[in-house]
């Protein structure tokens, strides 16, 4: 199984005379901030990174809250949910004998997706080459919306109370 893409929300201590309708406040904000925005940015990224495989992963956003614990996971689900994880994250080796015309959909350190050519011309276990590169597509996304994930959900706390 995938490993899932999640973003979690640590535990906020309040002091213990801290008004509780304003803890609720910044609780509501952080949680619609997860699920109307950074879990559909998240699982675009993703649809991006598959966009021209002929058989898709789902990708269903999940939010979850658990003793003063939230995030949102992004989890590859159906069909090429394993192909997800091949390409992410790479494999040592490759059983697959490829067209001579090959040329892979997607390329280590992007997460935009190709037209690609060729395919798989025979798999076996007998075939041994060379592995996946792995294209770190978690990693990546990870590094394209950390800064910006922070910076907005610091300002949907302010918000929340002002």
């Amino acid at each position: 199984m995938p490993k899932a893409f999640r973003i979690d929300f640590r535990p906020i201590t309040v002091p213990k005379d801290f008004p509780m309708s304003l803890y609720n406040r910044v609780e509501n904000a952080l949680e619609d901030f997860l699920k109307k925005e950074v879990g559909p940015e998240i699982k675009k990224d993703m649809q991006g990174a598959t966009s021209t495989w002929n058989h898709k992963p789902d990708f269903p956003v999940e939010f979850r809250y658990l003793q003063y614990k939230m995030w949102v996971q992004v989890v590859p689900s159906g069909v090429n949910k394993d192909k997800w994880k091949f390409v992410s994250r790479g494999t040592r080796v490759r059983h697959a004998r490829m067209s001579d015309d090959f040329q892979a959909k997607t390329r280590p350190g992007s997460l935009k997706s190709r037209a690609g050519r060729g395919g798989v011309v025979a798999i076996s276990k007998s075939i041994v080459k060379p592995g996946v590169e792995a294209r770190k597509f978690e990693e990546q996304i990870l590094e394209k919306r950390e800064n910006d994930i922070r910076v907005r959900a610091s300002n949907k706390v302010k918000w929340a109370l002002r």
